[in-house]
């Protein structure tokens, strides 16, 4: 009895966590899919609920489920690229994300920012990484969320490492 009551409150508790958790949706070329990708894992890893059209099912209202997912999500994300800027499909879900008021965090990964986000600072991730802190740091104040960083467990040895080659 005690188990069940337990397990209940963990299962609330997990709810309780993932329903605070800030929605992102990430809007890409499919030609970025391997980056969008790895973006969203990183956005997820910082404690962000990520939507990215991988959820869609087979065979459902395509553009229903996109506009729902934007309507939802606290911030949009936009990795821009040259197919990106000429795909019909990133055009409708910038102006979605504009006509709902939601905050646009772009991420230039190849070719030249969008003259429609030509007023918003932007990620340079032209060299194929990921984003750094600093592109986390106005999007948390924005959400009013802190961000987690994500474990590495390389990080601590190469920090040690460059320690020991400074102290010498």
């Amino acid at each position: 009895n005690h188990n069940l009551m337990l397990r209940q409150v963990v299962v609330w508790l997990n709810r309780q966590r993932r329903d605070s958790m800030k929605k992102i949706f990430v809007s890409y070329s499919r030609t970025d899919k391997e980056y969008a990708n790895r973006l969203a894992d990183d956005l997820t890893a910082r404690g962000f609920s990520v939507w990215i059209d991988k959820r869609i099912e087979h065979g459902s209202d395509w553009f229903e489920e996109i506009e729902q997912a934007i309507y939802h999500a606290d911030a949009i994300v936009v990795v821009m690229s040259p197919e990106a800027e000429h795909s019909e499909w990133c055009k409708k879900e910038i102006l979605l994300a504009m006509r709902e008021k939601k905050p646009l965090y772009p991420i230039l990964l190849r070719g030249k920012e969008f003259a429609i986000l030509i007023d918003l600072q932007f990620a340079d991730v032209r060299s194929g990484q990921l984003p750094q802190e600093t592109y986390y740091q106005p999007m948390s104040r924005q959400l009013g969320t802190t961000i987690k960083t994500p474990f590495d467990p390389l990080r601590r040895l190469r920090q040690r490492l460059s320690g020991l080659t400074h102290s010498r």
